[in-house]
Parts: C-alpha cells; sequence; structure tokens
C-alpha cells in the first residue's frame, strides 16, 4: 500500500494499492473489502468524505472515486506526475512533480486572501514552466 484515506461519511477506508493499480474500499463496520480499479501505479490518496481522490503516478491522472457507491466517476488528467494533494474548503489541491515534465507547462495558481478587517481579494496567475536542460541551455 501506497496511501490511505477515509470517508467517514460512508464508513470506508480506501487504500492504494500501487502494484495492483487498483484501491481498495474497506468497510470500517464488517471489514468486508471491495477493489476498485484505477489508473497505472497509484500512490498518493485523500479525500474530503465524500469523494476520494487517487494519484495515479504511473500515467499522470487523478481518478476520483464516488465513496457513496466506490465507483471511479471521473478520470482528470495532469501536465506532470504528482505524488499527492490536500482536500480543503471545498478544493482539491494536487502537487505535481514538475521535475518530470517534458515541454513547457502552463500553471495557473489561483488566490484567495483575508485580511483581519474581513476584506477579500482574489488573483489568478499563469505562470510557464519548462524542463531544466542539461549544460544550462534552453
Amino acid at each position: 500500500p501506497k496511501g490511505m484515506a477515509v470517508a467517514e461519511n460512508y464508513g470506508y477506508a480506501f487504500v492504494s494499492r500501487y502494484s495492483e493499480g487498483d484501491v481498495l474500499a474497506v468497510n470500517l463496520t464488517s471489514g468486508g473489502s471491495t477493489s476498485i480499479r484505477v489508473g497505472t501505479a497509484p500512490r498518493g490518496i485523500f479525500s474530503d468524505g465524500r469523494k476520494v481522490l487517487v494519484v495515479n503516478s504511473g500515467d499522470k491522472t487523478i481518478s476520483v472515486i464516488d465513496a457513496a457507491f466506490n465507483t471511479v466517476e471521473q478520470v482528470v488528467p495532469l501536465s506532470a506526475p504528482a505524488a499527492g494533494g490536500v482536500a480543503a474548503n471545498g478544493k482539491y489541491y494536487v502537487a505535481e512533480d514538475l521535475w518530470q515534465l517534458s515541454g513547457p507547462t502552463n500553471i495557473a495558481i489561483d488566490v484567495s486572501i483575508k485580511d483581519r478587517a474581513g476584506n477579500t481579494g482574489t488573483a489568478s496567475v499563469t505562470i510557464t514552466v519548462s524542463p531544466e536542460v542539461p549544460g544550462g541551455a534552453g
């Protein structure tokens, strides 16, 4: 196993199994389990209690599991392999391994800030990152 997440709302723990290419959904009451097929080489796994996101490092995707039905409802492509992520405030954040890019890639960063007076501001910045070229060219 490479990681574990819990969806308490549905009484399941989810374990990513790297070599098997699946996630094991374990019922926390009965101990019974179900295998859910995901992408290649699942590593990181995290949950917001309703959805479970599985980082598939082998095919640069995220499998989104509906924890109520233990089924993959969506596969999201990534621009680079990722190691993990987190769910917070209704949003999902994934850490991509930018050192493994094969070409220039745009990354959008959305920021929301709240000051002590309660004023909020938002901004979106897009940056382009490129892989490092040996010898400094590029």
